[in-house]
């Protein structure tokens, strides 16, 4: 009677079915073995996997000596650092780090060995805090950046630490970023940075022209008072010793160069000087205490073509001596944000850390503060991450060469540890593992046409042999892709261009159009589809819940702009948008693995920093949000500062993740390119078509031999 019992109760409560694992209360406890099956009905932590941008840039604090011209390296650790300052005294270097796994503020001694006397400063977990200005009289009071008061209106504000605590300075549907303290103590001034809404794009570079077509430059009080507009379309302002002279750096459209200049504040008619050299991208400046007659040195990055990167360059407060200081011909580097000590002598910057070491890039997996103690957050070097049947391996896909296209599938243990490329290029994207460990991916590219004969559903073994198509574009005239096996693997919902009733003129003439969702058996059979498009709309990344009964996609119906979250039964019945904001796109749905909530990503938030001080991206500035299913409890997951997407629940067990680390071959390849080439792509065009060629540095420039103008040290 009693395995009867639990037999029913058990095939009633679906405790056996083909899922890996089912969560109950705790206050439920059952510990029931029957038929050679464990089943432990209790209280389950889940966690929550995802992919972030982060991995790509492995900044480390680095810095230069100018008397005797040596680059060395500062912080060695599997985490971010970068942004460094220094603090007015100059005793200390402030920085951000994400070391502790959350976006805080951190100070070191500026002696040798300060990097083994680390502190932390802040602890915003889960937001983020970003950017650190110290105050001119008090190296403990600092300016900063945080979202820690975030809403969709607001990406960030600019807060104050001082003796009575942390205050926000900025308005409450403001956005601020980029602080400075005056000299003088007597202000703090900041870069305001309006909302995009209404264009619809999701692309960096259309958010790199809004910014700076779109920011100004305020002061305020360090208690927030007396807030005012100062100058436009400017950014990352800076000061020496003069609180009359402030640096800034600035696009300017009629040469199509960004520039360092400065402005006299007390001046009858503010005229704006370029420091930098008219045929050079200069940006981030940093301002020493006077030196050269009266004079401060003004630190910069400047974009080198010969190498398509950036160094670290310096020139005097009059824009004279201009020189760069951390060229590298036989190793493309990226060295950003320099920060130069007051007495001048001294540069810090972050690098990427590709010319380095192995141990000093980020393993393939870090653990993150959680806002919850409910959920644990893991970041994963990859995109489109999918679990194994028994939660011991993940597949995720890697993008081509800096480019927006998927080219290879790799899988490796939970803990990071193993990984292996199991499909190579020319094309692979968004693996699922079916019951028998084979692996689902796309070939081709996501963003290409609905229409695009190689971009079809294939399965290999675990290491990458006896490749089988699933479909192909015989059988359905179309693309086919993102598919997800069933929580019992009989079924593979997908996304397909298959019966799409909208076609029209694309990217070199390719035919694109809407797209929907479709099932098919796990064999490829008995394909049918399950939504119809609105008009040109496109039904996008399908996912099931756990119990199979529920499917979450992602939809721009009813919106051509938007993308949203959406929910229906596993038959296509009961549509539900359960988000859509008018302030960015959502997408990348995900069903938590109890099944109380739906993840996804979303670029509502704006920009928390600059966008000139990070090497370009393809995809916009995205965040991790959880909502439940019927449109409650709104819940942010990451604060950071470049895009976190694909998340993926899991409820199996991750051991400590291991500190494995991953190089490509081509270690000093910059990954990503340089915002200054992609931010005006009109410009560019118009004068490639009239036959301009790019600044010759290094015949104007002597630098490149790494010998200083003599005058610098007169």
């Amino acid at each position: 009677f009693f395995f009867f019992f639990l037999s029913v109760l058990t095939k009633h409560l679906g405790l056996f079915d083909s899922q890996p694992m089912k969560c109950f209360p705790a206050s439920h406890l059952l510990f029931a073995v029957f038929l050679s099956h464990i089943v432990v009905w209790g209280n389950c932590k889940q966690s929550v996997w995802f992919a972030s941008d982060t991995f790509s840039l492995a900044w480390q604090l680095w810095k230069h000596s100018i008397p005797t011209n040596t680059t060395t390296q500062v912080t060695d650790s599997i985490f971010q650092n970068y942004n460094p300052v220094y603090t007015s005294s100059g005793n200390k270097i402030g920085f951000v780090s994400e070391r502790d796994g959350n976006l805080d503020l951190y100070t070191m001694p500026t002696s040798s060995s300060g990097v083994n006397k680390v502190r932390r400063i802040t602890n915003a977990a889960p937001a983020a805090d970003h950017h650190v200005s110290f105050s001119p009289t008090n190296d403990n009071h600092f300016a900063f950046v945080s979202s820690r008061d975030w809403s969709f209106r607001s990406a960030a504000g600019v807060y104050v630490k001082d003796d009575q605590g942390t205050h926000r300075l900025t308005p409450k549907y403001d956005t601020d970023i980029s602080p400075v303290w005056s000299p003088d103590g007597q202000w703090i001034y900041a870069v305001r940075s309006e909302p995009e809404v209404g264009d619809g794009q999701n692309y960096l570079f259309m958010e790199m022209a809004w910014a700076y077509w779109h920011q100004t430059l305020v002061r305020m009080r360090p208690d927030g008072s007396d807030r005012e507009t100062v100058l436009t379309e400017v950014g990352w302002p800076a000061f020496g010793s003069d609180p009359d002279i402030i640096y800034f750096h600035k696009y300017d459209a009629e040469s199509g160069y960004w520039g360092v200049y400065s402005v006299n504040l007390t001046a009858p008619r503010w005229v704006q000087t370029r420091l930098s050299p008219p045929d050079v991208h200069a940006l981030t400046p940093s301002v020493s205490k006077p030196r050269f007659g009266g004079l401060p040195m003004v630190a910069m990055a400047i974009y080198n073509p010969l190498i398509k990167g950036r160094q670290i360059a310096v020139v005097r407060g009059d824009g004279r001596g201009f020189e760069i200081l951390t060229y590298k011909p036989d190793c493309p580097a990226a060295d950003y944000n320099p920060a130069i000590s007051p007495d001048g002598n001294t540069i810090l910057f972050n690098r990427g850390s590709w010319p380095g070491s192995p141990k000093s890039l980020p393993p393939n997996v870090r653990k993150l503060a959680s806002p919850t103690p409910d959920l644990d957050m893991y970041i994963i070097n990859g995109y489109f991450p999918h679990f194994s049947p028994d939660g011991k391996q993940v597949a995720v896909s890697y993008q081509c060469n800096a480019s927006p296209r998927f080219c290879d599938v790799y899988t490796m243990n939970t803990d990071g540890s193993n990984r292996k490329r199991i499909v190579k290029q020319p094309g692979g994207w968004m693996a699922a593992y079916s019951k028998d460990f084979r692996i689902a991916y796309a070939t081709g590219n996501p963003f290409e046409s609905a229409f695009l004969p190689s971009l079809q559903i294939a399965t290999v073994t675990p290491n990458g042999t006896d490749k089988q198509y699933l479909t192909t574009f015989n059988e359905t005239g179309a693309s086919n892709g993102y598919a997800v096996y069933s929580p019992d693997f009989k079924t593979i919902v997908y996304r397909s261009g298959e019966g799409a009733d909208v076609r029209m003129a694309g990217p070199k003439d390719a035919q694109v159009g809407n797209r929907s969702i479709w099932l098919m058996d796990a064999d490829g059979s008995n394909r049918r589809q399950i939504t119809k498009p609105v008009g040109n709309s496109a039904d996008n990344l399908p996912e099931w819940s756990p119990d199979g009964k529920k499917i979450t996609f992602s939809s721009n119906r009813g919106h051509p702009d938007r993308m949203s979250v959406w929910t229906m039964n596993r038959d296509g019945t009961d549509r539900k948008e359960i988000w859509y904001s008018e302030w960015g796109q959502t997408v990348h749905p995900a069903w938590s693995a109890d099944g109380e909530w739906i993840a996804f990503s979303a670029s509502t938030q704006g920009l928390m920093f600059d966008v000139m001080s990070f090497p370009f991206k393809f995809q916009s500035t995205h965040e991790l949000f959880m909502i439940r299913p019927n449109a409650t409890d709104m819940t942010r997951l990451t604060h950071d500062f470049i895009t976190n997407t694909h998340p993926r629940f899991t409820l199996h067990d991750i051991p400590p993740p291991s500190t494995e680390g991953w190089t490509t071959q081509n270690g000093c390849q910059v990954p990503y390119p340089d915002p200054v080439v992609v931010f005006d792509p009109k410009k560019t065009k118009r004068a490639a078509k009239q036959g301009k060629k790019k600044p010759d540095l290094k015949a104007s420039c002597p630098m490149f031999m790494h010998k200083l103008h003599k005058e610098l040290f007169e």
